[in-house]
């Protein structure tokens, strides 16, 4: 048997909440942001969350009279700004 260290740490417990929503906001604000404008043109006739059992938004469908939107949202950290050329 080994001994194990007690480790503490030095950051407040909610940091990683917040941490995570940092990636969700975004994702909740795109989706209500197409919700809202399809319900505005009146050419909202469903949406589907692809995986509820994920516990967040990730795979979004977004369908109109003629045409079918699919999403999904990723986020990652860059090292800086990423220009729409690249």
């Amino acid at each position: 048997m080994t001994d194990v260290e007690d480790v503490s740490f030095d950051r407040p417990a909610a940091l990683g909440e917040r941490s995570a929503l940092a990636g969700y906001v975004p994702q909740y604000e795109i989706a209500a942001g197409l919700v809202v404008k399809a319900l505005s043109d009146e050419t909202l006739e469903w949406l589907a969350i692809l995986d509820p059992t994920a516990g967040r938004l990730d795979d979004f469908q977004l369908a109109s009279l003629r045409r079918l939107d699919a999403y999904q949202f990723k986020w990652s950290q860059a090292g800086g700004q990423i220009a729409w050329a690249s």
